[in-house]
């Protein structure tokens, strides 16, 4: 007989000793019975100990009706042929009974759609959740107009690639929307500036530039100044020291 391994089985089967310790059971076998070392913990109590008396006899041509555990806590009747390969080992085959294998298929779908489903919803909530975020991140740098030529951009938090993509796009969109030739950025509420963020940070200089915006920086802390100074770019940029000096 072919080792129960074989996907070519397509109904359980199992490889058991004397004792009933399972050696090895069919991919089928996997699917629908409970994990078990013995062959009898794979049974209710009632049919344990008809497995017992009937096992080791054979039985040949006949089949032994026995209730199983399946998983999920489902209990299903199956018909068990047993062919003893020699004096210590055994090949099982269970037939579920049509009833019992019709239930078992439907709990596997009912379930398949069930986390379908729950992957489903929980993507769109992955996706509500993203643009939330986004949000918060573009708010995080409010535009404010001071006159036709002068637009103030306070940034506040952390300075991360997330958020910095986030507010680049809309910096550049409403400069050019609205036709303001400088830009002032506040750096007061600014806390850390991390090495993506910096680098992107740059891009949105750049890109201010290629615009011919010319654009301040204030409120800079020493620690922010460090970070810029990495940058070694200066793209035209002037510096004041606080908001205030700028608009006297």
């Amino acid at each position: 007989m072919k080792n129960p391994q074989s996907e070519e089985w397509p109904l359980p089967v199992l490889k058991i000793t004397r004792d009933f310790t399972i050696q090895d059971r069919s991919l089928e076998a996997e699917k629908i019975l409970v994990p078990a070392a013995s062959f009898l913990d794979l049974l209710d109590e009632d049919s344990r100990q008809k497995a017992e008396n009937l096992l080791p006899k054979g039985l040949p041509g006949k089949g032994i009706e026995l209730n199983f555990l399946g998983r999920g806590e489902e209990r299903f009747a199956a018909d068990v042929h047993v062919n003893w390969n020699d004096e210590e080992t055994a090949t099982l085959v269970i037939v579920p009974h049509a009833e019992s294998h019709r239930r078992i298929a439907g709990q596997f779908t009912s379930l398949r759609q069930r986390l379908n489903e729950t992957n489903y919803d929980l993507l769109l909530e992955k996706m509500k959740v993203d643009e939330l975020v986004k949000r918060v991140r573009e708010l995080s740098a409010p535009l404010i107009r001071l006159d036709r030529s002068r637009m103030l951009i306070p940034l506040f938090g952390d300075l991360t690639v997330e958020q910095m993509a986030a507010v680049q796009e809309k910096v550049l969109s409403d400069t050019y929307a609205s036709g303001a030739t400088k830009i002032i950025l506040d750096f007061t509420a600014v806390d850390l500036i991390d090495n993506s963020g910096l680098q992107e940070f740059n891009s949105l200089l750049q890109s201010l530039s290629l615009m011919g915006t010319s654009v301040t920086l204030t409120g800079l802390h020493p620690d922010h100044a460090r970070r810029l100074n990495e940058l070694d770019v200066h793209l035209g940029i002037t510096y004041a020291s606080s908001l205030q000096d700028i608009l006297q």
